[in-house]
């Protein structure tokens, strides 16, 4: 995809002030890594202060009807039935030969 038909998350200008390496994610501009210490001081960070992902240019899906518990139950890891109101989990999404295709909250 061409530089000009990517698409920008709110936080674009914020990554390249600080040297974010922005590279094609799926057609949105998004930081690989960050020029002051690469992936390891990234890391290091993160385990002693702490770090944000964007994640502006992820989907929201609303799953609504009366078979809606029974379909995420074939198509995630997790027993959403035994989620509570406003609970939030994390889980897998795998396709009809169980492998994953992706992960969701």
């Amino acid at each position: 995809m061409s530089e000009s038909a990517l698409k920008y998350t709110p936080f674009y200008d914020f990554h390249v002030q600080r040297g974010g390496r922005m590279v094609d994610f799926q057609g949105w501009s998004m930081p690989l890594l960050y020029k002051d210490g690469g992936i390891i001081a990234e890391h290091q960070h993160t385990r002693t202060a702490a770090s944000i992902f964007d994640v502006s240019h992820m989907g929201r899906l609303r799953i609504e009807g009366k078979d809606a518990t029974t379909f995420l139950q074939k198509i995630l890891t997790r027993n959403v039935a035994s989620a509570e109101s406003g609970q939030s989990m994390y889980s897998l999404v795998c396709n009809d030969q169980g492998m994953t295709v992706d992960d969701v909250t």
